[in-house]
């Protein structure tokens, strides 16, 4: 008897009744809604393998239900029920990231085989996930040499985190290996394979350091023959890592407290915003507590880049 879970939306009753029905007796537990809301608040308040979906609900276009479903939770399985005939319904499905579309009119055990195949395949990503997570904590692990409580404690914390968006504040002193614990928590996460961008805040000359980070439109200043994307953008659904976030000046630091608090900036000489989904993993061997105090270093900034503070021990 299968543990799996769907959700059944359409917005006519004995279609409805029918699927329900039939899945029940296939065994798995089956919720019904008849509407787009409905189904947008049930998925907000339990988790699904599988959801089958009209094309044509009384509130919302199910392709809108669809592409909604996929942000709130982008591995959920969706199957697309659609018109006969309708192509274009089919093709807008499958970009939209369903799992497949059945036409009407369609035999039961059709749609059953779908959703047999729908929850396998996500079974299989979830393990091929599992996998990889596995291996990646022991590609990370190798890096971090040391059996000391401080280092064992920092193994222990690095997948812990890998996991969250949480910015991250390294502190210690230089040579300690804060780059190394940077990508270790890089290659831990989800996003191992996208490369973690870095810079190095003290390398780079203050009056292009600006350009650096958030890139620059044509002809913002002299020599700015081509729009360039800085390492924010190229660090959008990735990690970025800010070494000797200490050294960032003053004027600078507002700019980077907006990319945390809104998630968005705007180009040297540009005025679209940009936004970016970017991890922070800021570096330190500077006492930011006391920059604070002497005014080099905004409060707010150094609140919200310490949010999960990791001490690296000499």
């Amino acid at each position: 008897m299968s543990l799996s879970r769907i959700l059944l939306v359409d917005d006519e009753k004995k279609i409805l009744k029918l699927l329900s029905g039939y899945f029940t007796e296939a065994g798995y537990t089956v919720h019904a809604v008849e509407s787009g809301e409905e189904a947008l608040t049930l998925f907000h308040r339990s988790i699904f393998d599988l959801v089958i979906t009209d094309v044509v609900l009384k509130d919302k276009a199910g392709l809108d239900l669809l592409r909604e479903m996929k942000e709130i939770h982008p591995a959920v399985q969706v199957i697309v029920i659609t018109a006969y005939g309708s192509v274009a319904d089919a093709v807008a499905a499958m970009k939209a990231g369903a799992f497949d579309y059945i036409l009407k009119p369609f035999e039961l055990e059709a749609l059953l085989f779908l959703a047999q195949r729908a929850i396998e395949d996500s079974l299989i990503k979830e393990e091929i996930q599992y996998l990889r997570q596995m291996t990646a904590s022991t590609d990370w692990a190798k890096r971090l040499v040391g059996r000391s409580p401080a280092i064992l404690k920092i193994k222990k914390m690095i997948p812990v985190v890998a996991f969250t968006k949480s910015t991250i504040l390294l502190q210690g002193e230089t040579g300690t290996g804060k780059e190394v614990v940077a990508e270790a928590i890089h290659q831990a996460s989800e996003e191992r394979n996208r490369p973690l961008i870095k810079i190095n805040c003290p390398a780079i000359p203050k009056d292009l350091l600006e350009s650096e980070l958030f890139g620059h439109v044509k002809g913002a200043f002299s020599g700015a023959f081509t729009s360039k994307k800085g390492k924010f953008e190229l660090a959008h659904k990735s990690s970025i890592f800010l070494d000797e976030i200490g050294e960032i000046p003053i004027e600078l630091q507002a700019k980077l407290l907006r990319v945390l608090q809104e998630k968005s900036f705007e180009r040297v000489g540009g005025v679209e915003q940009i936004q970016v989904d970017t991890r922070i993993i800021a570096a330190t061997n500077a006492d930011l507590k006391k920059r604070v105090q002497d005014g080099s270093f905004r409060d707010d900034l150094y609140f919200r880049l310490n949010v999960v503070p990791v001490l690296i021990p000499p």
